[in-house]
């Protein structure tokens, strides 16, 4: 997740930004989405920052900006397991715990 704010002036709705690809030396890949549900968008803020799934209908063809900005309505989120990066190199799952190094040999 990397962005995520309530946009609107007379229609507010909850306007996201998701990283689909984040490696060095690739270029990023976004998915933009729209989300209306106060409890999935709380689920969210408290996600900013790590892997997520999101689960989401596209909808076509609404008549007015005021449904939001996209196309993709999030309904809900669930947490990813962090990713290994290579042999012996995890991600850290908590904030401040040390990354494994790899084993000697």
């Amino acid at each position: 997740m990397q962005k995520f704010s309530n946009k609107g002036w007379l229609c507010k709705t909850w306007e996201g930004e998701l990283a689909l690809v984040s490696l060095p030396g690739t270029s990023v890949e976004k998915f933009m989405f729209t989300l209306r549900d106060e409890s999935v968008a709380a689920n969210i803020n408290t996600m900013v920052g790590h892997r997520v799934s999101l689960h989401y209908e596209q909808k076509v063809g609404l008549p007015t900006t005021c449904f939001g900005e996209t196309r993709y309505y999030v309904t809900g989120v669930s947490a990813m397991a962090e990713v290994p990066f290579g042999p012996g190199v995890v991600l850290p799952t908590s904030p401040g715990a040390p990354a494994s190094a790899a084993s000697a040999r």
